[in-house]
């Protein structure tokens, strides 16, 4: 059985892009273009793993983020969030992006353009360690 995998993204051209680079990879992708759109789906299909970008619309790719990691059956569940915007680290370990300041509720951030294999090894990685964990736990 392959991973199962959500991509929230509004821009038809990146969503096709990606979509494509998980099918490739052997994925079983689902799609939404909108955060709530996205958690929906998120519920209804149970994914491995989720890559949304920050600024889709009805519900932003952080808090998204931050509503899997409260819920119970998708706190360890890896998320990859995506954007056009510059990504830093501050010294208390917030998220610079852009000129706001976030704390971190995710695994990876992805800065565009995001090439295929980018994308690939990236989900392969979280994937892999995920299962690792909970292997071990």
């Amino acid at each position: 059985m392959s991973a199962r995998i959500v991509i929230i993204e509004d821009d038809p051209i990146i969503h096709e892009i990606f979509r494509n680079a998980m099918k490739e990879a052997g994925y079983e992708v689902y799609s939404a273009e909108d955060g709530k759109t996205g958690l929906d789906l998120i519920n209804q299909v149970k994914p491995h793993l989720v890559v949304t970008d920050l600024n889709v619309p009805e519900m932003s790719g952080f808090y998204l983020s931050s509503v899997l990691r409260g819920d119970p059956a998708f706190k360890d569940m890896p998320v990859i969030v995506v954007t056009g915007m510059p990504v830093s680290y501050d010294r208390n370990g917030k998220v610079q992006v852009g000129t706001e300041s976030y704390s971190p509720q995710c695994d990876l951030f992805l800065v565009k353009p995001v090439r295929p294999a980018t994308l690939r090894d990236a989900v392969h990685k979280l994937l892999t360690e995920r299962a690792q964990t909970s292997a071990e736990g």
